[in-house]
């Protein structure tokens, strides 16, 4: 117990400290087109569209819906891309903005991280619920916390706007995309837009929390096997919630990981159990870096 709460005050404190640091951004190269969702290997460059989507997503509505922000006209090959709708939820702080881009053949999801003290309560709600979906065990679990903050008033204007992009344009892939707090809300619509909708959807995400337990994980890599979770060498959150009794329970990481080391330009592919040793599981606990989460791919996480 005393481990516990020791490394729950290290969390809280080291998450705390991410709003007090930014750095500088870089700029995207052009991408390959997808025309096929299936088995599609991980893009270091669409890699890096999704993440400057991601740290746009930080930025106010009315710059997303004009699409001038910084970061937004930042990366050359997204300054094209068409808002169809920014949705929030004051009392959450969810914001999730939805549109296309021609470049890449796509509909997007991008899901911003957290920003109030309403987003950081629900990260350290760890608490677990059912997830109850066909074909799902019923073994599988949940944060009812990310979860909660997924299904609040912005899903059902998520999934209405989407079906009007998916009626005009429905050849496009479905990519959903977030960092942080962002990422683990994009888990919920991923896997609600594969199972419930039948999107082709193919997921990038940044500094990504753990989200269920190992039966969730399954069961999510069945539905959206073209994942690709980027974790920054030491980032404290993708250590979060963290595991600690080996039960079924147990909170466990969906695959399929790829890891940025110390050296920024490196990032590779994990095995597929979801919590490679080599990767992200090697770090310590006492190297966990807060400042590591701010920063995916060289491209700070901010507007």
């Amino acid at each position: 117990m005393a481990r516990a709460v020791g490394l729950a005050a290290v969390c809280a404190a080291a998450l705390f400290a991410l709003v007090l640091l930014a750095a500088e951004r870089s700029t995207a190269i052009p991408v390959r087109v997808a025309t096929d969702a299936t088995d599609l290997p991980y893009d270091p460059n669409l890699a890096n569209i999704m993440t400057t989507f991601s740290a746009s997503a930080y930025c106010p509505p009315a710059q997303l819906q004009a699409w001038n922000c910084p970061s937004c006209v930042s990366n050359p090959l997204i300054k094209d891309f068409s808002v169809s709708a920014v949705i929030t939820d004051a009392v959450l702080g969810t914001q999730v903005y939805v549109g296309t881009l021609d470049a890449i053949q796509g509909i997007l999801v991008v899901f911003r991280g957290s920003s109030n003290i309403q987003n950081w309560i629900d990260d350290f709600y760890f608490f677990q619920t059912d997830f109850a979906y066909p074909g799902c065990p019923s073994t599988c679990r949940v944060h009812r916390g990310f979860y909660d903050s997924y299904n609040s008033t912005v899903t059902k204007g998520l999934l209405t706007e989407l079906a009007k992009l998916k009626t005009s344009h429905p050849t496009y892939t479905t990519y959903v995309t977030g960092h942080s707090l962002g990422a683990a809300q994009a888990v919920f619509a991923a896997i609600q837009l594969a199972v419930d909708y039948g999107h082709n959807v193919v997921m990038y995400n940044m500094g990504e929390p753990r989200v269920g337990n190992k039966a969730f994980s399954q069961y999510f890599g069945i539905h959206v096997p073209n994942t690709y979770r980027i974790v920054h060498y030491n980032d404290i959150v993708p250590h979060l919630p963290p595991q600690f009794n080996h039960t079924v329970e147990e909170f466990h990481h969906i695959c399929t990981e790829y890891f940025q080391d110390q050296n920024d330009a490196n990032v590779r592919k994990c095995d597929s159990s979801c919590e490679d040793p080599t990767c992200m599981d090697s770090i310590p606990a006492t190297h966990y870096s807060a400042e590591a989460h701010t920063v995916y791919l060289t491209i700070p996480m901010e507007c």
